[in-house]
């Protein structure tokens, strides 16, 4: 799923201007560099968002598939989440993945490593959505401003995965998002039509 990240910092003209959802942790080995790699540089990919197993981050597959994204100039961001996510004020499953990609940052002395995490909670998909939206939401915008202060504090940039429907449903927590909960968002934007328009919205925050 190719897509384009609004706030981030790395679309900076260094890297090519697309990014890459990929939930295949096989990507990482070494026998599907070429391939992967090579579509990336077709597709004018520059950034990718990697699903890595559980506690894989550390790992030497994940080692060595981040120094080859480095050398050809490909950022990569952890890519981890679940609704359950949502009700945690506190964020400690996505505080964790963060520790985690700082300590697999630390373990390869000198690479660039993971540029950061993007969130893909989709609370929306919770009971809890139906039956208390306003507080559900109020609680989820707690635990991501939370998970964001920890993401600067260990020099991780922190994305959110938000669908179309926030501003129309949400739009005090989605500003909240936005302004305090991660440094850019990725709109999960199904709808192939008035695409421009669906996002008008978000873009302004």
């Amino acid at each position: 799923l190719l897509a384009a990240a609004l706030g981030t910092s790395c679309a900076s003209g260094e890297e090519a201007p697309y990014s890459l959802f990929c939930w295949r942790p096989e990507t990482m080995a070494q026998e599907e560099w070429a391939g992967f790699f090579s579509v990336l540089e077709q597709a004018q990919v520059g950034q990718v968002y990697q699903a890595f197993p559980e506690g894989s981050l550390a790992g030497e597959e994940a080692a060595a598939f981040l120094r080859e994204a480095e050398n050809r100039g490909v950022s990569v961001y952890a890519l981890a989440g679940a609704p359950e996510w949502g009700l945690e004020q506190d964020a400690a499953s996505l505080v964790s993945v963060l520790e985690e990609a700082a300590q697999a940052n630390q373990a390869l002395e000198g690479g660039r490593g993971l540029q950061g995490v993007v969130a893909d909670v989709e609370p929306y998909l919770l009971e809890e959505w139906d039956e208390d939206r306003e507080s559900l939401m109020q609680g989820f915008a707690d635990g991501m401003t939370l998970a964001h202060s920890r993401a600067q504090e260990l020099g991780l940039e922190l994305l959110l995965c938000v669908p179309t429907f926030y501003d129309a449903d949400c739009p005090e927590a989605l500003e909240r998002l936005v302004q305090h909960g991660c440094d850019g968002i990725a709109v999960m934007n199904y709808n192939r039509t008035d695409e421009y328009g669906q996002i008008l919205e978000e873009a302004r925050l």
